[in-house]
C-alpha cells in the first residue's frame, strides 16, 4: 500500500499588527515541517522569509513568497461562502517520499 502525504496551509491577510506574531510562528513551524518531510522551501525563499521576520516585514510580504507553494487559495466571506482558486504551485503527486 502506498502512503500519500497531503498538507494544507491556511493563512489570513487581515493585516493587523497583533496578527503578525502568530503568522510568523506558524510560518516557522511550516518551514520546519517541510524540512522534516523532505520538501523544503527553496533556499532563496527561506532566506527572504527569515529576513522579513527579522526586519518586521508585513504579512503580505511573507505571504507573497509563500504563494508560489500553494496548491489552491480559499476565500471565505463573512456570510461563510467559500470560493476556491488554483494556486501557483505545480500539481505533482509524490509517492514513497
Amino acid at each position: 500500500m502506498k502512503k500519500i502525504t497531503i498538507f494544507l496551509i491556511f493563512t489570513s491577510l487581515i493585516g493587523h499588527a497583533q496578527d503578525t506574531q502568530p503568522f510568523i510562528f506558524q510560518t516557522k513551524k511550516l518551514m520546519e515541517t517541510l524540512d522534516f518531510i523532505g520538501t523544503p522551501l527553496e533556499n532563496q525563499d527561506k532566506t527572504t522569509i527569515l529576513d522579513l521576520m527579522e526586519k518586521d516585514g508585513t504579512i503580505a510580504d511573507m505571504q507573497a513568497v509563500l504563494d508560489k507553494y500553494a496548491l489552491f487559495n480559499l476565500q471565505i466571506n463573512p456570510e461563510s461562502r467559500v470560493k476556491a482558486h488554483t494556486g501557483k504551485a505545480k500539481r505533482e503527486l509524490l509517492q514513497n517520499g
